[in-house]
């Protein structure tokens, strides 16, 4: 509706879930393999059976549930992207060597469930195991103006992105007759290496500057959920209890590089700037 994002919440099948991202009070939804997700229940207005914590909307993840039959299903896949493919390099902190490799980005997907069932008893499990290796590349423009039209910045930019996302689900349920309980257990760690360049203008200095930003996010979401549901008579409940926990660490290295002749790169002014930011839920 339009509402800022501290007005909108998300849940994991139901169940409050805390963001993965200290900024913002939504769960990024590019951390959630969909390998993972049976639908998505987006609402809009105020509901009976949301949390009261939300004016704008509400975001509800489904995990899957166990298959009706054996299930076991592998996906491997790979692809290449033509803007890194002989356009990327590794990692280290500040020192990045592009064009040293063509990286390939690969995925893969193991799904295993079944089901039991014995008079009035059922059983029945699903795990699953994700991995992901994505590399990025990105180049352009990036420019400001003050409300005169004078321009501030001026650069050019380069931005290598490799990324890599592990994810772990176990789901149990066990149902007696009109009784049933569901644990469910999510683990989802995901892991970025950002490094840009920037060279151009700058209204602070008369001289070109040139910048380089490496900035390395670690994200841990750990969710486990115990469910149930018992159907009487004249009447039903449902019930359920959650436990998350979540980290993020968050390093912003850059190192600045102020041109005091574009012509000649050995005159140069070079300073560091660390930043290390923690936070847990």
């Amino acid at each position: 509706r339009g509402m800022g994002d501290r007005y909108n919440t998300s849940y994991l099948n139901s169940l409050p879930l805390p963001s993965i991202d200290p900024d913002s009070k939504m769960m990024p939804m590019d951390i959630f393999p969909t390998q993972i997700i049976k639908n998505l229940n987006v609402t809009k207005s105020y509901d009976p059976s949301t949390y009261g914590d939300v004016s704008g909307g509400s975001l509800d993840i489904r995990t899957k549930d166990y298959p009706n039959d054996f299930l076991l299903k592998v996906n491997l896949g790979t692809e290449v992207n033509s803007q890194t493919f002989r356009q990327f390099g590794t990692f280290d902190d500040v020192n990045f060597n592009p064009m040293t490799k063509s990286p390939i980005n690969y995925n893969g997907n193991i799904l295993f469930g079944n089901k039991y069932t014995k008079n009035d008893h059922t059983f029945g499990f699903l795990l699953n195991g994700y991995q992901k290796n994505k590399f990025t590349y990105e180049y352009g423009k990036i420019r400001t103006a003050n409300a005169q039209g004078v321009e501030r910045i001026d650069y050019s930019y380069k931005n290598y992105i490799q990324r890599r996302d592990y994810s772990g689900l176990a789901s149990l349920f066990y149902g007696y007759k009109e009784h049933s309980i569901n644990f469910n257990s999510l683990y989802i760690n995901s892991n970025s290496n950002s490094f840009r360049e920037t060279d151009g203008y700058h209204f602070d200095y008369l001289d070109s500057i040139y910048t380089r930003r490496y900035t390395p996010t670690k994200r841990d979401l750990f969710v486990n959920q115990l469910m149930g549901e018992s159907k009487f008579n004249n009447f039903g409940i449902d019930w359920g209890v959650s436990y998350s926990k979540v980290k993020n660490f968050h390093i912003i290295k850059i190192l600045y590089k102020r041109l005091l002749s574009t012509k000649n790169f050995k005159n140069m002014m070079m300073w560091h700037h660390t930043t290390k930011i923690w936070n847990y839920i």
